[in-house]
């Protein structure tokens, strides 16, 4: 049990802080609500990436851009819609969802976890400490 902990909080802290710096990269600055999602989402992608071996890549790049996008379109509505921070705003995008989500993203997501998916397929194979 403390292995499993372990493992899924180092997963965790990967993805907040690899996410956050990402976004720093791209936009100048993030939010702590995003290195969060980022924190979710690289657990759902070493889930899907474990779990669902036998589906092509491509599909599994899919189901994982659609959980991103569906993560940052519950955060975006509460924290942007419901509390007014205005931490991002993609109305001006084509295809947005309120301007909390928008299709260029959410492929650019899926993407991004194909990397991910081969990183930790790989280091599994490998029976690394913490990716076994």
């Amino acid at each position: 049990m403390a292995e499993h902990f372990k493992y899924y909080l180092i997963l965790f802290l990967f993805g907040f802080y690899g996410y956050g710096f990402l976004e720093v990269l791209w936009r100048g600055f993030t939010h702590p609500t995003m290195s969060v999602a980022g924190g979710i989402a690289i657990i759902f992608i070493d889930y899907i990436s474990t779990n669902l071996k036998e589906l092509h890549i491509l599909y599994r790049a899919i189901i994982c851009g659609a959980f991103i996008t569906a993560i940052e379109y519950i955060i975006g509505y509460v924290m942007n819609i419901k509390l007014g921070a205005e931490i991002w705003d993609y109305s001006l995008m084509p295809l947005n969802l309120s301007g909390q989500v928008c299709f260029s993203f959410s492929v650019l997501w899926c993407a991004i976890s194909v990397p991910i998916m081969l990183i930790f397929g790989r280091k599994k194979r490998q029976k690394t400490p913490y990716l076994n």
